[in-house]
């Protein structure tokens, strides 16, 4: 029968060389070997590029896990779906207790994202657009959690649609914070254009405003409370507070939705 073997051998120098060998034994009427007759074909370029695939292998599986990146595979012909550890992880399953398959993939999706993200798998899948989103999932239990997605298109060897190979992380801590910030900065941009004690624009914030309509044609009324350091003096600043707020009140109650109200100063609006 004829056999195939690979071994290595070591030079005089030290050197190891990778053989392949391939033969078939041949044999008399009576079943004894009479004579060996093959091939040998030097094999260490094949070997060492092997080698050096699977060592990259480990090194992108082991940067995807420190990452907490999953690696997907959806083979567009069979509609096979295939998850690393990491997706099960990043969808809250254990690998034992789900199945992955494209439509319970897409079920996971957030209702309000499901419809973007499927159509957007399928653009990428004909190789109309490429694969570059974000999008909410819901776990199991209901918890949401945010999504960054990345695929490519591989395809056969006569040019059509193969396989999407693409990759997920986790960004909800992400966008908490970036949320928490634009929060935090829509606060403060809110404070400096406004009146802390009464909610109305400040005088930055009726500047700005102005600013921002040009050409406008309108009625500027001015108020000055007469004798409020009265107030203040008598009923203290808790008082004079609490006035302000009333008369801010009072003038809001009165005035349009398009007019706008401002407290300028400390009694004038």
């Amino acid at each position: 029968k004829p056999f195939t073997r690979e071994s290595r051998l070591r030079f005089a120098d030290g050197t190891i060389r990778y053989l392949l060998s391939s033969g078939q034994a041949e044999y008399t009427f009576d079943g004894a070997i009479s004579a060996l007759f093959g091939v040998l074909q030097d094999v260490t370029e094949t070997k060492e590029a092997e080698r050096a695939r699977e060592r990259d292998m480990v090194r992108v599986n082991v940067a995807t896990q420190a990452a907490r990146v999953g690696v997907w595979e959806c083979d567009l012909v069979s509609d096979k779906l295939l998850w690393d550890p990491v997706m099960y992880a990043l969808y809250g399953f254990g690998s034992s207790a789900f199945v992955p398959t494209y439509d319970r993939w897409v079920s996971s999706f957030h209702d309000g994202d499901r419809a973007r993200v499927v159509r957007q798998l399928e653009l990428a899948a004909s190789g109309s657009a490429a694969f570059d989103t974000e999008f909410r999932i819901v776990w199991p239990n209901g918890q949401v959690r945010n999504i960054r997605a990345v695929a490519t298109l591989m395809l056969d060897t006569e040019g059509a649609p193969e396989r999407l190979i693409g990759t997920n992380w986790d960004i909800t801590e992400v966008r908490s914070l970036a949320e928490q910030l634009q929060r935090e900065k829509d606060a403060a941009t809110f404070a400096a254009a406004h009146d802390g004690l009464t909610g109305l624009l400040n005088r930055r914030g009726l500047e700005a405003w102005v600013e921002s309509q040009p050409g406008i044609i309108g009625t500027l009324l001015y108020l000055d409370l007469d004798r409020f350091k009265t107030v203040n003096d008598r009923g203290g600043h808790a008082a004079g507070d609490e006035t302000l707020r009333r008369v801010a009140r009072i003038v809001k109650a009165c005035i349009r939705e398009q007019d706008v109200c401002a407290r300028i100063g400390g009694d004038e609006f």
